[in-house]
């Protein structure tokens, strides 16, 4: 696997190609990064934070294809619950999975407000619930918990806003 690694990089370095072609094969060495997460040997929050890099990078390569980010707010939730960190930094991952939710949903086209899960689209009605709530209740249970969510509230303001989600703001 890491020799796939190895070639999947430099092939996405070769200049004259596609963007979209160079976001794949990013994409690519992300799912086999992903891979390494139970090999022996592997440490399952670098191979989780490696994959959710690669996918940074198909994004960076092609942010128009919203699956790219879905994939990443699955692995950012799945680091973050496995990951010992707390405190408002242990969030981040949260809240960038939030805000790549609301992204996937602004590039579909989806007019349904994913507030509340009640939408039917997958990345709403799937992932936006746990990950909203396990963020949200991250910022009450460690303290200080008026400061974290008004953080976490206006995060995810900016987020809806900024990131161009549909259906208004929260």
């Amino acid at each position: 696997l890491e020799e796939s690694i190895a070639y999947l990089t430099q092939s996405a370095e070769i200049r004259e190609q596609l963007a979209e072609d160079r976001a794949f094969t990013y994409r690519t060495r992300g799912q086999v990064q992903y891979l390494l997460r139970n090999c022996p040997g592997y440490d399952k929050e670098t191979a989780f934070q490696n994959a959710i890099n690669s996918y940074t990078k198909a994004i960076e390569s092609d942010n128009q294809k919203s699956n790219y980010r879905l994939v990443r707010a699955r692995l950012a939730y799945a680091l973050w619950s496995i990951s010992e960190a707390s405190g408002p930094t242990a969030r981040e991952p949260l809240i960038q999975a939030l805000a790549d939710l609301y992204e996937t949903l602004r590039l579909d086209g989806v007019s349904e407000n994913c507030k509340g899960a009640e939408a039917d689209y997958e990345p709403c009605s799937f992932w936006y619930s746990p990950i909203y709530r396990n963020a949200v209740s991250g910022t009450l249970t460690k303290g200080r918990s008026e400061e974290h969510t008004s953080e976490l509230q206006s995060l995810t303001n900016l987020v809806w806003r900024g990131g161009g989600g549909k259906g208004g703001g929260g």
